[in-house]
C-alpha cells in the first residue's frame, strides 16, 4: 500500500526526539481515520445503490404487472 510508504517517509524525516514520535503517531492515526472514512462511505454508497435498485425494480415490476 502506498500510504504506508508515505507514512514511513514522513516519520523518517521527522524522527528527531519525542516530537518526531508524536508526529508519526498523529500521521498514522490520521491516515487510518481517512481510510476508515473512505471504507464507510463506500459501504454506505453501495448499500444505497442496492436499496435504490431494489426500489426501482419493485416500481417497474409493479407498473408492468398493472398493464
Amino acid at each position: 500500500m502506498e500510504w504506508t510508504q508515505s507514512i514511513l517517509l514522513h516519520s523518517s524525516s521527522r524522527v528527531n526526539g519525542r516530537a518526531g514520535g508524536s508526529c508519526y503517531a498523529l500521521e498514522v492515526s490520521r491516515e487510518l481515520l481517512r481510510l476508515a472514512g473512505i471504507e464507510l462511505l463506500r459501504s454506505t454508497v453501495s448499500s444505497c445503490c442496492v436499496w435504490l435498485a431494489g426500489w426501482l425494480d419493485l416500481v417497474v415490476c409493479g407498473h408492468v404487472a398493472k398493464h
